[in-house]
This record gives structure tokens, sequence and C-alpha cells, in this order.
């Protein structure tokens, strides 16, 4: 499998180019400017897995499809035909997973992190097991592995063939398992669609740069 790695140099350099370098050039105030980069860089934390200042560049690209306007399902779409490399339409357990690890992870550091105020009273992000647990990168990363395994797990045991479990699931399948019973099982997807993500800000007070 051919992993096409961004460092974290060239991310900021990226995410720099749409939000601006922290000099209140563009619309944004530079206290936004800086959260949103204190925020990004978190992100890029919890991508990078090994510690080592680099992160699989298509799983952070599927993840940020999730801060961009459109269909929920235009999304999902996208993100599955970024992931078949081997462009037969199919992706297998692992290929499924890191599909819905990419989302998770990218949905779990923006909801909960402490430059955003929402109107959701308790986070659920921050709770396993009914417990609340650390909101630092490691954990969320660790937290988005084992969920997105498990979810992986209920779409390929919700999608048999005849006696079999599949292999493999193409779009049309994963979807059709989600309309039917997934989205009680992985609800959070559905905040793929930005009108569902609640009244989320910035707070307005100044921050350091991370």
């Amino acid at each position: 499998t051919i992993v096409y790695q961004l460092e974290k140099g060239d991310f900021d350099s990226a995410m720099r180019s749409i939000i601006g370098s922290g000099r209140g050039k563009n619309d944004m105030s530079i206290e936004t400017q800086r959260a949103l980069s204190d925020i990004l860089a978190f992100v890029f934390r919890a991508f990078d897995r090994e510690n080592n200042g680099k992160v699989d560049a298509t799983e952070v690209a599927c993840g940020f499809t999730v801060l961009c306007d459109g269909k929920k399902s235009d999304k999902l779409e996208y993100a599955f035909e970024v992931l078949d490399i081997n462009n037969n339409g199919r992706l297998n357990r692992m290929q499924v997973s890191n599909y819905l690890r990419s989302f998770l992870t990218v949905l779990v550091c923006v909801t909960t992190s402490s430059h955003l105020v929402c109107n959701i009273s308790e986070d659920s992000f921050l709770h396993m097991n009914g417990k609340p647990c650390n909101g630092d990168a490691g954990t969320i990363s660790n937290a988005a592995d084992k969920g997105s395994t498990w979810a992986a797990g209920q779409a390929f045991k919700g999608s048999y063939s005849g006696r079999k479990e599949r292999d493999h699931l193409n779009f049309d399948e994963f979807a059709e398992w989600y309309t039917r019973k997934g989205y009680s099982s992985i609800p959070w997807l559905e905040l793929l669609d930005l009108k569902k993500m609640g009244n989320h800000r910035i707070i307005r007070q100044p921050f350091m740069n991370g």
C-alpha cells in the first residue's frame, strides 16, 4: 500500500495559505486566525500517530472534508473514492476503518476544542464508557482508532451476502447499511452536515500559537 506522507512544515504552510499568517491581513481577526491555527495544529498531532512529524496525507484530506461545505453524501462518496487505491470501487475492512477514522479524528478534535464554545451542554466525545477522558491528541487518536475499528466491523457484519461475510464493501453497500441501521451505531457521521454541528464559534480572546 502506498502511503503519501505530509510533513508538519508543509501542512503549516498550506494552513497559513488558507487562514492567513496571524497578522490580520484577511477578514479574520488576529485572535481568530491564531485560534484556528491552534485547532489545526492539534488536528495534525492527532493524525501523527507515530509522533514523527508526518501524517498520512490521504487520510488528512478525507478528514478535512468535515470542515467543507457540501452534502454529507458527497463528502462520504468523495472520501470513499480517494481511499479506493485499487480503483475497483471497493474498500476492505482496514480501508473502511481508515475511512471512518479520518472523519472521527477531525470531528473529535474540532468539537472538543477549548477554543470553541457551542450550544451542547455535555460533550459526549470526551466520554468513554460513561467516564470522562483526557482530551489530549494521543487520547483522541487512540479513541478514534478503536471507534473506527468497531464501526467498520459493524458495517461488514451488517452487509452479509448469504452466509459469508463480505471481504470488501462498495460505496452503495456502505450507504445502504448506514441508512438501514448504521446511523444508530455511528450517529456522529451525521455531523458531516455542518448544519448539524451546532452553533460553534471562536471564543473572543487572545491565544498563543502552538
